[in-house]
């Protein structure tokens, strides 16, 4: 055997970074046995490696290799079917050219591994695919609660926040007042004779005055301030930072705006009542509130449209 017709240990080495290791057998290009490996040898029933010797030899009449099969295959591996002679197992082998010599290895443990990396390859892309798909029903139900929220928190009418959202929002005005020494602002305001609107011109008009009304409550706030529907014809105003001389001058100011506003629709004037009062340091959000709604009906009963601190 001349040194230079193959190079076990070099196939051998990049056989190992290629195929989980089974049974060897490396042939010239006449198909002559050039070495094995001892695995080749227990199969084929040897105690030496038979160098020179066609590899056809050990092989059953229906697992004959061929040089046809090489030629045909000239720059491809190639896959066929294997079997040892007086052994009645099967293998599926590769065949790996590679200048001038021929490589053979048992194909089954490989494919066993590639089988494995497939259904590994499969489990992961479908691993990806649900975790894509719980993605985007993590931000469907995200957009679902943030829109639930939203209506939860909002008057579903006006736009203005809903009275549950108010009273939530008016506890937290109350501590960072309290940590901040800062002044807070509490007013309630009434649309007056606001029966009057649904019965002379309908609930559709009276819902447009309430919108329009809302609106201009909008428009007259700070950001930092808030300002909901409490029931009805009834709205809630939340002054942060500002003391009870401040408030006052803002419910007159938002007062004067109301009886200048036109509504299409409603020839009428439209007028408000407003009771202002200061957060006390002794107050619960009850108490404030329950203060300002007493100023507002002093105000009604004092013959409406007015202003009344308390």
């Amino acid at each position: 055997m001349q040194q230079n017709l193959y190079n076990p240990e070099q196939m051998l080495v990049e056989y190992h970074y290629r195929y989980f290791k089974h049974f060897v057998v490396i042939c010239d290009v006449e198909l002559r046995v050039a070495w094995c490996n001892n695995e080749f040898l227990r199969l084929a029933n040897l105690e030496k490696i038979p160098v020179g010797v066609p590899i056809n030899e050990f092989l059953s009449t229906d697992g004959q290799l061929s040089l046809r099969d090489l030629d045909n295959n000239p720059d491809r591996n190639i896959v066929l079917g294997f079997s040892f002679k007086g052994n009645a197992s099967a293998h599926n082998c590769i065949l790996l050219k590679r200048q001038g010599q021929l490589m053979i290895v048992a194909q089954d443990t490989v494919q066993a591994d590639l089988g494995t990396m497939a259904d590994m390859g499969k489990i992961n892309y479908e691993m990806a695919t649900l975790t894509r798909e719980l993605s985007e029903k993590k931000t469907a139900l995200e957009n679902a609660y943030a829109k639930i929220s939203e209506l939860i928190s909002t008057d579903y009418l006006t736009g203005l926040a809903s009275r549950k959202y108010i009273h939530e929002s008016f506890v937290k005005a109350i501590s960072y007042a309290k940590r901040t020494a800062t002044p807070l602002t509490i007013i309630m305001a009434d649309l007056d004779f606001f029966k009057q609107v649904n019965d002379n011109y309908g609930h559709l008009m009276g819902d447009k005055v309430l919108v329009a009304v809302a609106k201009l409550i909008r428009r007259s706030m700070r950001n930092e301030d808030l300002a909901g529907r409490f029931g009805g014809e009834e709205f809630i105003m939340i002054l942060v930072g500002t003391d009870q001389a401040g408030g006052k001058i803002f419910a007159e100011r938002l007062r004067q705006k109301t009886e200048q506003m036109k509504v299409s629709g409603v020839p009428s004037k439209i007028t408000m009542s407003l009771g202002v009062t200061a957060f006390l340091p002794d107050d619960t959000p009850d108490d404030a509130i329950r203060r300002a709604d007493e100023a507002m009906y002093m105000a009604k009963r004092a013959g409406r449209n007015q202003v009344v601190v308390l």
